[in-house]
């Protein structure tokens, strides 16, 4: 380690062994770990071997007992002595020793081909660590073209040889090591790029293993590392490099489960689908809060999921052509499964409470000629040893989307599927019940995905979903719940509006149960427009017999002057019964905005008529617009570019402009002038009547009240709005200065001065 707080030593110990779970920094793969660090150096080397790699390794692993990993981040010499003490460390000492494989023309001091052996690392008994990406998915590139850092991909920039780390056939493993988040110095983080962030990866792993199998051989740490690696030779990318990736990518939890198993054995096989990334098979998963979008389900139009690992817009051809879903399972116990342990899939419409087996076993129908779910297929999941995966791929042939467009639903390519392993070897912690989510959460045989990315600058920038009491036999009543539920996505609140159109049935439903609701405002109630105030709004206690339903469209409007560096929002959605608030199943919303879209402003130019009205004059924003004009209630009043009111009262307006391409908008609140006045006083002075002329409103309660300004008196003149003019006796009232107000629904409108004599 350098000796410096800000050098490279703090930046590979984080990754091996910094401290997590305290809510600062980075998290590290060696959890609760202990570290012993040394700078080198003559007083940290064994005297038997002075100035040497091998030599320090020998002194730390003779002065510390306790020590069963050494990570080495550096690039020493080569020779036989030194070959023999890490020999004598692994199988003598039985310490596990790991050492990055080198950098290729990467290193900025020791740039080498990546094909040379570099040292300590190429020693036999040594673990030699190279380097793959991690931080983007497969097939990911950026708004600027770049293709780096693919998951399981040895090259950093795609499809460019030049920026490899070392590959050779001495490399044993290889861990990510680029753009890993890293220490540097005592407060501050960054990215690393370097075989000497992947090395720690894998020492991690290995001191993780050791705190579950104190006993456990060096020779056997790397066996289980070797053995539970992800084969990756098989990527396009990594073909030519074949053979010279060592056994592939470290899998953790493969080989913390393979060394725990070795430890101490638990009969009994357990296959799990996991419902997140929180999710590690934990029977009930209460862990997992959106339990309806599990990562281990994904869908595409072509069968490339083995690669790309990511749900994509699907496509329908014809009803010829198929989509593909794909379901991992992971073995997540000590007993190897047999091969002849079976995986279901079942689709169904996007929807909330989907009841289980009805919806999803082709029992319903939304119309007679249109199904609302039905089993996909059955495969035999393949033999898989303890902490191994697998990916199976699914053939499915959807109904045509118009055919639910016809239904009020928009963006119908909104499916969902649900997962299910079937074996008597590993059969269901709790029997299954009618509710689907409760089922999923129960048991980590199922998982399902109900979920949808929508890009606001595509068509259809919305999307429906079921709600309702479909394929159940009772009656149900029960609360449908907006929700976001990380910091991240909770920025939606502000940055958007979020708006639900109900169809007639859902709107029906809801009004006849009382219309009740929390943090919901009724926008168009022609339409059926409701619009979502605040996280967590809902409507309650909505009353449905058997087989009753209705459809929910959600779409977001981003505030153009709100858009910032964040590209995707999730929202969820999920229905609960009222009384118990048992989830009954969700759907989730991911919105996609472009974060460099240009802003634009709402602007008005008004013109007075001459006959009395104002015409507000909407200013160009350089791309096709929607103008909506809503009144003090927020309800809409108007749409169209130019807006004329005729008021005597000053009233106040709010235009809306909604770009067409991806609904951004921006808004400007009017304000027409307040016509109500006194027009005039005559004679004045006055000595027997003075003639006051007015205009006020025809739903005004409206009077003049003359005050003397110095005694105080004053008298009240109740107007006729239907008239224009009062006539006030002036012979009786005392000589002076009179202030005259006109008041108008007990406000002051306009004041004039009238004289007496």
């Amino acid at each position: 380690m350098s000796t410096t707080s800000g050098g490279h030593g703090v930046s590979v110990a984080s990754v091996a062994a910094g401290d997590t779970g305290n809510t600062e920094g980075i998290s590290s793969i060696g959890y609760d770990s202990s570290l012993i660090l040394s700078s080198g150096g003559p007083s940290f080397t064994s005297n038997s071997y002075p100035n040497s790699i091998a030599g320090q390794c020998l002194f730390l692993a003779e002065n510390h007992d306790e020590i069963k990993v050494i990570n080495i981040s550096l690039v020493g010499g080569n020779s036989d002595v030194q070959a023999s003490i890490f020999e004598f460390l692994n199988q003598t000492l039985n310490v596990t020793v790991v050492a990055a494989a080198g950098n290729g023309f990467l290193h900025a001091t020791y740039a080498i081909p990546p094909t040379t052996y570099v040292y300590p690392a190429s020693y036999e008994h040594v673990l030699s660590v190279s380097s793959v990406g991690s931080y983007q998915p497969y097939g990911s590139v950026y708004d600027n073209g770049a293709t780096v850092g693919w998951k399981d991909v040895h090259q950093f920039v795609v499809g460019n040889d030049f920026f490899t780390h070392q590959h050779n056939d001495k490399v044993d493993i290889v861990a990510p090591g680029y753009t890993i988040p890293v220490a540097r110095g005592l407060d501050t983080y960054q990215f690393g790029k370097g075989t000497s962030y992947a090395s720690p990866m894998v020492a991690g792993v290995a001191a993780l293993m050791y705190s579950l199998h104190p006993t456990i051989t060096a020779t056997r740490v790397k066996e289980i590392l070797q053995e539970t690696a992800v084969f990756i030779d098989d990527i396009p990318e990594n073909e030519q490099y074949a053979g010279l990736l060592g056994a592939g990518r470290v899998n953790a939890y493969a080989a913390v489960l393979q060394a725990k198993c070795d430890a101490n054995y638990t009969p009994g096989l357990d296959l799990i689908i996991r419902n997140s990334e929180d999710d590690y098979g934990v029977e009930p998963d209460v862990d997992t809060n959106v339990i309806w979008d599990s990562p281990d389900i994904w869908v595409r139009n072509q069968n490339d999921g083995i690669l790309y690992q990511k749900s994509e817009d699907l496509h329908f051809v014809d009803d010829q052509t198929p989509v593909y879903v794909y379901v991992k399972v992971t073995n997540n116990s000590c007993e190897t499964s047999t091969g002849n342990e079976l995986l279901e899939l079942y689709w169904a419409k996007g929807g909330l409470s989907q009841q289980w087996p009805n919806v999803w076993n082709g029992n319903f129908n939304l119309d007679p000629n249109t199904p609302i779910g039905n089993q996909v297929n059955t495969l035999n999941i393949p033999s898989l040893s303890p902490g191994e995966s697998t990916i199976l791929e699914f053939q499915w042939q959807p109904l045509d989307p118009d055919a639910y467009a016809n239904l009020d639903f928009e963006n119908p390519w909104m499916f969902c599927f649900l997962s299910r392993i079937v074996t008597s070897a590993d059969p269901m912690a709790v029997t299954e019940g009618s509710n689907a989510a409760l089922n999923t959460r129960n048991n980590n045989n199922i998982a399902y995905k109900n979920a949808k990315v929508i890009n606001v600058a595509g068509r259809p920038s919305r999307g429906s979903i079921v709600v309702g009491n479909v394929g159940s036999s009772t009656s149900l009543t029960s609360d449908i719940e907006f929700f976001t539920n990380t910091v991240e996505d909770d920025n939606l609140w502000q940055d958007a509006e979020v708006r639900v159109e109900l169809n007639h049935d859902l709107w029906n439903l809801w009004q006849n149960s009382g219309g009740q609701s929390s943090d919901v405002r009724v926008i168009d109630p022609i339409q059926r427009v409701i619009e979502l105030t605040a996280n967590n709004a809902s409507l309650n206690n909505v009353a449905m017999q058997s087989d009753e339903w209705g459809i929910a469209t959600l779409g977001v409007n981003f505030l153009v002057n709100q858009v910032d560096a964040q590209e995707n929002f999730s929202i969820h959605v999920h229905q609960l019964e009222s009384t118990t608030q048992e989830v009954l199943g969700g759907f989730s919303y991911t919105f996609l905005r472009d974060n460099q879209r240009q802003s634009f402003n709402a602007g008005t130019n008004k013109v007075s008529n001459t006959d009395g009205s104002e015409t507000f004059f909407v200013e160009d924003i350089n791309e096709e617009a929607i103008y909506n004009w809503y009144d003090e209630d927020g309800v809409l009043i108007y749409s169209g570019s130019d807006f004329t009111i005729n008021n005597m009262i000053a009233q106040e307006y709010r235009l809306e402009v909604i770009a067409e391409t991806d609904g951004h908008k921006d808004y400007k609140t009017v304000e027409t002038e307040d016509k109500r006045i006194i027009e005039s006083i005559s004679p004045n002075p006055a000595t027997t009547s003075a003639i006051v002329t007015y205009l006020v409103a025809e739903e005004d309660n409206a009077y003049l009240m003359l005050t003397h300004t110095i005694s105080g008196v004053f008298y009240n003149y109740i107007l006729d709005s239907q008239n224009s003019s009062l006539t006030i006796p002036t012979q009786n009232l005392a000589q002076g200065t009179y202030i005259v107000n006109l008041i108008a629904n007990g406000v002051i409108i306009d004041a004039k001065q009238l004289i007496i004599n």
